[in-house]
């Protein structure tokens, strides 16, 4: 039971972020969101319990659920909820289709492995901001 409620706080906790984030980036500028990340992110990290593996199942089933979560939401809730883990890096990267369209990819990597956002051609994204 203790497992279950712990995962349901964790769900609420996300869930609010990632309306928060969505709200924030929606008024401000890209800089001052970058600010606002490395600013707030204690805030969502006071529970030491999370457990990495569960809160990547619970963001990629909220990423299912709602319409306007995407791959730069779900790499920003999972920065900003394990802001002091160093090894978890936020990337985001940009690549042209063979018919010249722009792309963007916001992605997680932990010790060089994608936690969060592997699509089949990564590898053509040029990396343009990690933090």
């Amino acid at each position: 039971m203790k497992i279950l409620v712990l995962s349901f706080f964790t769900l609420l906790k996300i869930i609010l972020l990632s309306f928060i984030l969505k709200i924030f980036i929606s008024l401000v500028k890209f800089d001052s969101y970058i600010k606002f990340s490395s600013s707030y992110s204690v805030f969502f990290s006071k529970n030491k319990k999370m457990n990495l593996n569960k809160t990547l199942k619970i963001i990629n089933f909220c990423s299912r659920v709602f319409p306007f979560w995407n791959c730069f939401i779900s790499s920003s809730v999972l920065k900003k909820i394990y802001p002091n883990c160093s090894d978890l890096e936020f990337y985001i990267g940009v690549t042209r289709s063979e018919h010249g369209e722009f792309y963007s990819h916001a992605w997680v990597e932990k010790n060089g492995n994608i936690l969060l956002g592997e699509i089949k051609n990564i590898n053509s994204f040029k990396k343009i901001l990690k933090y």
